[in-house]
């Protein structure tokens, strides 16, 4: 994502680890295994100005280049929110990268203000929560199906 060229740079990406894998409970797999990762498009995509097939298309688009330039035999597959990259030939993981972008404003304070409301944070807090909120993307509602 961060690569000389990438059609990702401009949107100053954010890769980040998700579930186990995060919090450094992984373990070496001996099954199908999958690891969770997150690309957070920080800026420049606008939910109000984009569709949810672009920056997953922008994400894609570098993942595959990844695959290619590493020589993974195994194509990459869409799902429904993320791409499936079989990380390793001959090996039972794979990792699901979920591309997302900053929640908008609006969403932003609408859960701000619940969670205020609800007592689980006081306004300082719920505001530090409220700032870090991403939308995924999801083929459901693009228009196109993923498998």
């Amino acid at each position: 994502m961060h690569r000389r060229g990438s059609s990702c740079l401009e949107y100053d990406p954010l890769v980040f680890s998700q579930g186990s894998f995060r919090l450094g409970a992984a373990i070496k797999p001996d099954s199908d295994e999958e690891y969770g990762m997150g690309c957070n498009l920080r800026q420049g995509l606008r939910k109000s100005l984009i569709t949810q097939e672009q920056p997953k298309n922008h994400v894609g688009d570098e993942l595959e280049l990844y695959r290619e330039a590493r020589g993974i035999k195994n194509e990459l597959t869409e799902k429904k929110r993320c791409w499936r990259l079989e990380y390793a030939d001959g090996l039972s993981f794979h990792m699901d990268i979920v591309p997302c972008i900053l929640e908008s404003e609006r969403g932003r304070g609408i859960l701000k203000k619940r969670m205020v409301e609800n007592s689980c944070f006081d306004d300082a807090l719920a505001q530090s929560v409220s700032e870090l909120v991403v939308s995924i993307t999801d083929s459901t509602d693009l228009g196109y199906r993923a498998n």
